[in-house]
């Protein structure tokens, strides 16, 4: 995950980048299995403000993480290979080889 800019640093309102209730929370975890930090992750649609219940004008991704206090703006690819759901994240199970026949 490659942020595309950096939007804030040590932001007071996460909200205004929808990170106070963000969209999918991801934890990361080291080799032994233990949590070692976290990456929050969030889609905002703006709306042009002049005319009232207005289409979506544009969407923005957001993202940050415990290692730093620093909100990054996200390409809308990078934003949709990361947001899934658990079993998106799973591993196909391996097919059993064909036995040889004698």
């Amino acid at each position: 995950l490659k942020g595309a800019s950096i939007v804030a640093d040590s932001p007071t309102d996460l909200g205004k980048f929808g990170l106070a209730s963000p969209k999918q929370e991801v934890t990361l975890l080291g080799k032994d299995g233990k949590a070692i930090g976290w990456v929050k992750l969030a889609k905002v649609e703006r709306h042009n403000e002049s005319t009232k219940n207005a289409p979506v004008a544009r969407t923005d991704y957001y993202a940050m993480s415990n290692a730093m206090p620093t909100v990054y703006k996200l390409f809308d690819y990078d934003y949709t290979d990361v947001v899934k759901t658990p079993d998106q994240f799973e591993l196909p199970k391996p097919k059993p080889s064909p036995t040889a026949k004698k």
